[in-house]
């Protein structure tokens, strides 16, 4: 069974909910389902997997509920499914973090401070290596035309010594031009990653 179907039918089974709770129920286990894929599995071993924290008489993986069937009368009985870990320790979490927030607070700040040092570290090292290829461009530029000028003034030994020199100076810079931007490349990339990961921190938390 696809995720889709699994939460179509644990939507069916679970319309006794209030509407609220409902989504609730249905984000959570859409979230496992995600995390168990993300893991490794295939989609149908994630809902398989899944499926089995429900009450199997009364998910859509297990038997058909009572309130399914024809001669049934009675009112259907509310759905048993586990509670979410997260309802059960929420105030447990939020009561350490309060009582915890003196030590854990400058650790937090002081490993944000690291980071955005570092980070600015590596800029200031890819902003050098282009200033460096920016440099060793414009003396190999001038200095073949210093050359050239020395070669039609009368002293070509000096002239071609300073043309092969400023070549070797121009090679270099395509060198330092390509590593120039392979870090700002990778940094870019590091970052986006980076910030993609801290926003699905914020989703998995604002769902819950």
């Amino acid at each position: 069974m696809l995720k889709k179907e699994f939460l179509e039918e644990l939507r069916k089974r679970l319309s006794v909910l209030p509407a609220e709770e409902l989504e609730e129920r249905i984000e959570f286990y859409s979230e496992m389902i995600d995390d168990r894929i993300e893991e490794g599995f295939s989609e149908e071993d994630a809902v398989s997997a899944v499926s089995s924290v429900c009450d199997t008489s009364e998910t859509p993986v297990g038997t058909v509920a009572k309130a399914d069937m024809p001669e049934q009368k009675e009112e259907p009985a509310e759905v048993q499914c586990e509670e979410p870990p997260y309802k059960k320790y929420k105030g447990w979490i939020i009561a350490l973090l309060l009582v915890g927030a003196p030590i854990w607070v400058p650790i937090v700040l002081s490993a944000v401070s690291s980071v955005l040092s570092l980070y600015g570290a590596v800029w200031a090292v890819i902003i050098s290596v282009q200033i460096c290829f920016v440099a060793l461009a414009a003396a190999g530029i001038c200095g073949i035309a210093g050359g050239a000028y020395m070669v039609f003034a009368g002293h070509p030994a000096a002239g071609l010594a300073t043309i092969g020199v400023c070549l070797v100076c121009l090679g270099l810079s395509v060198f330092v031009f390509f590593a120039a931007k392979f870090l700002a490349d990778g940094t870019v990339s590091l970052s986006k990653k980076a910030v993609l990961g801290i926003k699905n921190c914020f989703r998995k938390r604002e769902a819950a």
